[in-house]
């Protein structure tokens, strides 16, 4: 399990996923639900 942060997302964390997303480096990305959220909502591995 991974540990939680405890400190929030900036607006360049979420950038960088979006510019990630809109780049050729993502073609193999397909239906993810990609969180960007520091660990706050717990899940199960």
């Amino acid at each position: 399990m991974r540990a939680r942060s405890s400190r929030s997302i900036e607006p360049e964390e979420t950038a960088d996923l979006v510019a990630y997303v809109a780049s050729p480096l993502s073609a193999a990305t397909n239906g993810a639900a990609l969180r960007v959220e520091g660990g706050i909502t717990p899940t199960i591995a």
